[in-house]
């Protein structure tokens, strides 16, 4: 036989077994006497060919690479034979309510080239909602997945057995549930006088008191102004109060307080608490005392001589070193601000002269704040320099975030359907975000080209098969507040999880399977909203990223957000605290540095670690 011939005929012996998809194909045709045969007769056979004591002569490298193929095929083929224990994963909330139906996922995986029947019981403190099939068979080398719905028996920590059994073995895996109660239930009263003076100030009070199970968000509206609204969260037993000051100015008998409306935290269920009308009596007064209204004269600190850009230039020089003047001129002289307030300058080399005052430091580094009566301009404290984003920043770090979501969820897979197909559809694209900021503020779209955009993506993870069921959706999404960096370029405000949800399109969206959020922020979360990551457990979780810091927030009692944190986390070295980044710190608040090159800075550090 030609020594081409030889090559080709001993290369395709049993080469079904080089792939896991045309090794079950051939298994489907033959079944599993084919493996068999190979592992008992034909490799052995090609391994004491003459043709390949022929190819040794001739081609002794080749020779060797193909008898190490034939013995690799050979020792799967006895691997195979091999009877192996039927593997089995159950997955489940770890906490479950009272009215709810608990979900059990259980996949089950044959690693033999038999097909086999299982058989699945489930044992404790909890009602089968329907019977669960016996005899279930799973192909040879798959994996099949099963759900059970359970109702609990009362609330507290109950036991769960899950049983499995097939023709070789016997196993159960056990598991603890905390079966907590669902109760909603807000107690909120008002406190104010019955007797009240016309044009004077009188204290409303409103107590609150979370009497139910469920942790809620409670929003309350000041009765004198309702554009002034204010989010308060309550844990179950937790109790507050809150005071407004304010007037009237018309009579009336009867006063009605806004009602307030809170939500729990776990459903995000919508309700309303109303207040009866007070019934309250006014007074006049007698004497109308008129008061003299004085404009007080905006406090700045006063230079007599700046009739000249030497002069600015002057100021400069005794802030900063003289190598960044040509930065500070470039970058803020071209910017100009105009308030309708008196301007107060406090702790931020500046200058004024004539109603105008210039700022010499990076903008990074000083916040503004509206005192009423006039504007502070302050430095800003370290925490807020941390959480600062400009629109670059912003934009930079949600693209890169996006990239890095989409690269990992389209290659990972819950733990307990490790053979689940997934489904990607974008819910919200940075354009339509963009598109809608421009249709508020009533401009064209094409100036908003430097903000970031949102965005959103729905991972919808399915059984095998184009009929298989959903088993889990992950909704991914970045979101800034791109009307505030669309109008002043630059954000500091922790985003919460409210926020972020009405943002995408997400605040509403209603599901039967199990739901998990990855939400990334450029400015940070709240602490409100780190805690419900961190607390929540369920049909619904939440896993919070602060692309500022690299913090990912979630319940790390929950296996499945554990695994998936894992996969999206990259480890990143902590910046140790020395001498140079306190310098760096320093010069950053006292206006000496631009943020960029701070930033550069800190990566440069970060690579020396």
């Amino acid at each position: 036989m030609e020594l081409g011939k030889c090559w080709e005929k001993l290369d395709k012996m049993c080469d079904f077994l080089d792939d896991e998809r045309e090794l079950k194909r051939k298994i489907s045709a033959h079944g599993s006497k084919i493996v068999k045969q190979c592992s008992e007769e034909l490799l052995p056979q090609a391994l004491n060919d003459l043709c390949l004591e022929k190819i040794r002569e001739q081609l002794p490298w080749e020779a060797e690479e193909l008898e190490k193929k034939l013995e690799e095929r050979l020792a799967k083929a006895k691997g195979l034979l091999e009877p192996k224990p039927l593997e089995f994963y159950v997955d489940c909330p770890s906490e479950v309510y009272t009215d709810e139906q608990l979900r059990v996922s259980v996949t089950l995986k044959n690693p033999n080239i038999d097909n086999t029947n299982v058989s699945i019981e489930v044992v404790g403190e909890f009602e089968l909602m329907q019977p669960i099939q016996n005899n279930i068979m799973v192909p040879f080398l798959s994996t099949k997945s099963l759900e059970i719905l359970l109702r609990p028996k009362g609330k507290g920590k109950k036991k769960l057995t899950v049983k499995v059994k097939d023709q070789a073995s016997a196993r159960q895996e056990e598991l603890t549930i905390d079966v907590k109660e669902y109760r909603v239930e807000l107690e909120a009263s008002l406190e104010m006088p019955k007797e009240i003076v016309l044009g004077e100030d009188f204290t409303i009070t409103y107590k609150l008191k979370n009497k139910g199970s469920i942790e809620l968000e409670v929003d309350v509206v000041n009765p004198f102004d309702p554009s002034d609204k204010t989010t308060l969260i309550l844990k179950p037993g937790e109790e507050t109060s809150r005071e407004y000051v304010g007037k009237l100015e018309e009579e009336t008998k009867i006063f009605q307080a806004p009602s307030l409306v809170y939500r729990d935290l776990i459903r995000g269920n919508k309700f309303e608490a109303h207040f009866k009308p007070v019934e309250i009596k006014i007074k006049k007064k007698e004497e109308r005392i008129e008061k003299e209204e004085k404009k007080e004269e905006p406090r700045r600190e006063e230079k007599k001589d700046l009739p000249s850009l030497e002069d600015v230039l002057d100021q400069v020089s005794k802030h900063f070193l003289t190598g960044l003047a040509g930065y500070v001129l470039g970058n803020f002289f071209k910017e100009r601000v105009e308030y309708p307030k008196p301007v107060y300058v406090e702790g931020v080399p500046h200058a004024s002269k004539d109603d105008v005052t210039v700022i010499f430091s990076d903008r990074t580094s000083v916040v503004e704040e509206d005192l009423g009566d006039y504007i502070l301009i302050r430095r800003a404290s370290l925490e807020e320099v941390i959480r600062t984003v400009t629109t670059a920043g912003a934009k930079s770090l949600l693209g890169d975030f996006r990239f890095r979501i989409q690269s990992k969820l389209e290659n990972w897979r819950p733990p307990f359907a490790p053979d689940s197909r997934v489904e990607m559809h974008q819910v919200l694209s940075p354009e339509d975000s963009l598109k809608e900021l421009a249709k508020e503020l009533k401009i064209d779209v094409k100036k908003l080209g430097d903000l970031p955009g949102n965005f959103c993506l729905e991972y919808e993870y399915k059984e095998p098969g184009l009929l298989g069921k959903t088993l889990l959706k992950i909704y991914a999404g970045g979101v800034a507040r791109l009307k505030k960096l669309g109008l002043e370029g630059r954000d500091s405000t922790v985003l919460t999880l409210e926020e972020a949800l009405e943002s995408l399109g997400l605040k509403d969206i209603k599901t039967k399977e199990k739901v998990i959020y990855i939400l990334a922020s450029p400015t940070g979360w709240s602490p409100a909203s780190i805690e419900t990551a961190r607390s929540v457990s369920g049909r619904i979780l939440y896993v919070l990223v602060d692309l500022k810091t690299g913090e990912i927030f979630y319940n790390r009692s929950e296996n499945i957000l554990v695994d998936l944190v894992s996969e999206l986390s990259v480890p990143r070295m902590p910046l140790p605290p020395s001498e140079e980044v306190y310098r760096l710190d320093r010069e950053l608040l006292d206006g000496k540095l631009p943020e960029e090159f701070y930033r550069k800075k800190l990566e440069e550090l970060q690579k020396k670690i």
